[in-house]
């Protein structure tokens, strides 16, 4: 869904909704944008943006992703297969030099239920997760990010 149903409020006798919309990072979001406004026109809507977060997209070959895919398969044996989720991290913030990179295992016995209810993790995936990172901040110490800096 584009749409991310957001807070809806009354503003000077009318209603107003706060929606984030969401799009592919392949694409500029000025043309989306003037085709919600003109679609929103329609009905006598306005739309006005308030903020535009482009999506924040690092390549699986980006010399960043290869060193923390490297670091998850050298600790538990398994190929990391990175995804791509269309909400936004706390790695906007870092420009392009970082990424999120959470405690999520695709075999674990109980699903950990991410930003959900019960959202869990284990002990021992705790362990292993902290040991991933621990090995992938040494790694990426010795990178430099600075030159490599993602789109």
């Amino acid at each position: 869904r584009p749409f991310n149903g957001g807070l809806i409020e009354p503003r000077e006798g009318k209603p107003s909704v706060s929606e984030a919309l969401r799009y592919p990072a392949t694409l500029d979001s000025q043309p989306i944008i003037s085709k919600a406004k003109d679609e929103a026109a329609q009905y006598g809507v306005t739309v006005e943006v308030i903020n535009d977060n482009p999506p924040l997209y690092v390549p699986a070959d980006h010399p960043l992703i290869k060193a923390l895919g490297d670091c998850y398969t050298e600790i538990t044996g398994k190929p990391m297969i990175p995804v791509s989720m269309g909400g936004g991290t706390y790695a906007r913030a870092l420009h392009g030099r970082g990424v999120a990179f959470g405690p999520v295992f695709s075999d674990t016995e109980k699903p950990c239920n991410l930003h959900m209810s019960d959202e869990n993790l284990s002990l021992d995936e705790f362990m292993l997760h902290a040991e991933i990172c621990y090995r992938a901040m040494c790694r990426i110490a010795e990178l430099d990010i600075a030159n490599v800096q993602a789109s």
